[in-house]
């Protein structure tokens, strides 16, 4: 079964903080929770995309 899109999201982040993802991929803390909860997204491929061809560099963790 595939991992939704809240599920690839959160595994994407961690071991960040919804803050510094959410300021990496320049939307709000609160969009990004709710998608993380299942809430829809209208730009789903395009937020796939950047996930499986980028990775968090710095923030409060460093990489």
């Amino acid at each position: 079964m595939e991992m939704t899109l809240g599920e690839k999201l959160k595994q994407w982040r961690k071991p960040h903080s919804v803050a510094v993802a959410a300021a990496y991929l320049d939307m709000s803390p609160r969009t990004l929770n709710g998608i993380e909860q299942g809430r829809a997204f209208s730009y789903e491929g395009l937020l796939r995309l950047v996930m499986e061809n980028t990775k968090i560099e710095g923030g409060e963790h460093g990489a």
